[in-house]
């Protein structure tokens, strides 16, 4: 059972990820919870390592423009059958501005406040 809910993202609303050290894109994300995302990009991750990334966050009707940058560990990688790999990425200490995409997803599904876990003190 997953410890967090995902929540996929709306047809329109891509967020594109980059690598902060090299300055280069690194995909998409595909998915997003409290714990973490999952990446899809023609690189491949190794499992165990740790990662710098900032998502790329377009204006839409939910959220503002904006760049999030995350630390992050990648738990396990696999061949994507339409491009290149996928990672499932765990956040290391989720920003506030993280956080509150995450809220902003699961209200426009519908979610209530509850069905989200409490950030940790």
């Amino acid at each position: 059972m997953r410890k967090f809910s995902r929540f996929p993202f709306i047809k329109g609303m891509r967020i594109d990820v980059r690598d902060s050290a090299r300055n280069v894109s690194l995909g998409y994300a595909a998915d997003v919870s409290l714990g973490g995302l999952r990446l899809i990009g023609e690189e491949t991750f190794t499992a165990g390592e740790q990662y710098e990334i900032v998502l790329e966050v377009p204006k839409n009707d939910l959220t503002p423009e904006q760049q999030i940058p995350l630390t992050v560990i990648c738990q396990w990688t696999r061949k994507n059958f339409r491009r290149g790999y996928e990672q499932g990425l765990r956040v290391l200490e989720p920003s506030r501005a993280f956080e509150n995409l995450v809220k902003s997803l699961s209200h426009s599904l519908g979610l209530s406040e509850t069905s989200l876990p409490k950030r940790r003190v």
